[in-house]
This record gives structure tokens, sequence and C-alpha cells, in this order.
């Protein structure tokens, strides 16, 4: 990428990437800048490193079943004993003649980093990721 800007003092009366100070914006097809502007090339440099990540189930919680039924307004009391849920569907089916459901199975997960173990450090003064 590279960035024209005017020589000397006048330069630093912020203007910002590809503007002049009177605010004009450079555009393909105007002329060619003045003799008293130079170009700089901008260089951004990056570490790039991979880090093998996992998930693992958050150990202080426990899945939780859920059932609605597709045709009415029917729903199973949510439940962490899954067969208790789905034994309500069929009961369910058996009285209305009702048999499609829809099953949310709700659970909490972590990602950790290879090496972290099963509960990732969370730093509470971290900002947040871009």
């Amino acid at each position: 990428m590279r960035r024209l800007h005017l020589a000397g003092p006048s330069a630093r009366g912020g203007a910002s990437r590809g503007e002049l100070d009177h605010g004009h914006r450079l555009q393909r097809g105007d002329p060619a800048p003045p003799a008293q502007w130079t170009e700089a090339v901008i260089v951004t440099r990056a570490i790039v490193r991979h880090v093998v990540h996992r998930i693992t189930e958050h150990p202080d919680t426990e899945v939780t079943y859920e059932a609605d039924c597709l045709h009415c307004g029917w729903s199973a009391t949510p439940s962490t004993d899954g067969p208790a849920v789905n034994l309500a569907c069929m009961e369910h089916s058996g009285k209305s003649n009702h048999r499609g459901f829809r099953r949310t199975m709700t659970g909490f997960i972590f990602v950790v980093r290879d090496g972290e173990g099963d509960r990732p450090t969370c730093p509470q003064s971290a900002p947040p990721a871009p």
C-alpha cells in the first residue's frame, strides 16, 4: 500500500490517507501529484502462530433437554434427563396423535487451548477481541 503525503511541516496538519490538506480526496483519473509530494511505503508486520484448540463441556453444568410439539403449543418440562423428555413426548403423542416434535438440547462449553486442561484461563481484565 502506498501513501502520498506533503513533504515538510504542512503534512502534519492531520490530513488522512490519500487526502490533501484542503480536503480533496485522491481518486482514479486525478492528475499526477505535485512535485513537492513524496512517496512513502507503509509496511505492516504481524506474527502468526497456530495453536490447537478443542471444545470441552462446562464442568459445572449439565445438558438440558426440552421438546415442543409441532402441531400445538404443548411443551415438555425441561429436564436434565433426556429419556424423561422423550417419554413425555410419547405420552403427548398417545393422547393427541401428534407425532412431530422439536427437541432442544442445551449445554455449555469452553474452547480451550491445547495444554490448558479442561477449564480455560479467563482473564477478567482482558480487552475484547477486535
